[in-house]
């Protein structure tokens, strides 16, 4: 592990040491996966059975594991180093869904760990639960050297307790918190929907609305990005309930290809003014100036759109510099 990364792993913070972790932290925190995953961040995903959350979430780390753009639209600015915890099934399932994978993209197999051999194990067991802690470091040691991501799917078959009792929901948030901190790492987490928000009617009839994490409130709580995926007339949605940083996207939609067992960003379901917002994110992050004709390539947007945009819901988005490029004006990003 780089040298750098010793900040992170020390016991308390104080006198130069608390100086050198308020030095580390003014770069803004890494995109692991540009728009969707940070750098040592905790993320849930979560779908009702039948919509391949599984599927989306592998196909997302092993694209990541090449540098591959992620659903062919979010950058990857370096290739993925990723354990991934198959917590139920055999380890052909895996094997069969990235033989499919490979028709369209080819994963890095040497930036990509797969394992079953932490099923069996509960959270609730505390042997167990120290168990699955060191496992995932051995098995880090043994073959990729340190991990970018960890990832475990899905959460229910890692505890026996129900995913509403809070005590159960502190354990997996307790989990995730010591492999991040433990192996200076982010993780992600696959689990379920329920069959919805309940609704009142005004006959006094109760309907369910739409779906909804299955789990108690503090399980997404302690989450920095909470997904959900859900059918739409447009394909797959994804959809953020939560995110302590804002520079991940809200919404976006995929179609699948039932050829390739891969799915793509479709049409245009990601807004240009979302576009736009996410491209100057990380534009400032990496301290870039740019010409409009630049934002407007990367964006799929007309010069008019993005002038629109600037004087509307960007406003003040981005700043024009006293540097050209030629005949072109360059303006540097000001979103965070």
């Amino acid at each position: 592990m780089d040298n750098s990364e010793n900040i992170w792993s020390l016991p308390y913070y104080t006198g130069d040491s608390l100086k050198a972790l308020t030095t580390a932290c003014e770069e803004p925190r890494r995109e692991l996966i540009q728009s969707l995953i940070m750098e040592k961040s905790a993320t849930l995903l979560f779908a009702p059975d039948g919509i391949g959350k599984s599927v989306l979430s592998l196909q997302a780390v092993c694209q990541a594991s090449a540098g591959h753009n992620v659903f062919d639209y979010f950058p990857v600015p370096n290739p993925l180093k990723v354990l991934w915890c198959q917590m139920e099934r055999h380890p052909r399932e895996m094997g069969e869904r990235i033989h499919h994978f490979m028709s369209s993209f080819q994963p890095n197999f040497n930036n990509l760990v797969i394992t079953n051999k932490l099923q069996d194990r509960l959270l609730e067991d505390k042997n167990d639960n120290n168990f699955l802690i060191e496992a995932v470091g051995k098995i880090i040691d043994e073959t990729i050297g340190y991990a970018d991501l960890v990832c475990f799917d899905p959460v229910y078959a890692m505890t026996i307790g129900d995913l509403s009792d809070p005590k159960c929901c502190a354990l997996i948030t307790r989990f995730s918190n010591k492999i991040k901190n433990k192996y200076n790492t982010s993780t992600l987490f696959v689990t379920h929907a329920n069959r919805g928000v309940k609704v009142l009617n005004e006959d006094g009839t109760v309907t369910r609305k739409g779906i909804d994490l299955y789990g108690n409130r503090f399980l997404s709580a302690h989450f920095d990005g909470l997904y959900s995926i859900a059918r739409h007339d447009d394909g797959t949605k994804w959809e953020l309930g939560k995110d302590t940083n804002s520079a991940l996207i809200k919404e976006f939609c995929l179609e699948y290809d039932p050829e390739t067992w891969t799915s793509s960003i479709s049409g245009n379901s990601i807004p240009i003014s979302e576009k736009l917002k996410q491209v100057l994110i990380h534009w400032n992050k990496i301290k870039k100036e740019f010409t409009i004709q630049e934002l407007m390539k990367a964006t799929q947007a007309s010069s008019s759109l993005v002038y629109k945009e600037r004087s509307g819901n960007l406003k003040n988005g981005f700043i024009e510099t006293s540097k050209s490029l030629g005949k072109k004006k360059l303006f540097t990003s000001a979103l965070a």
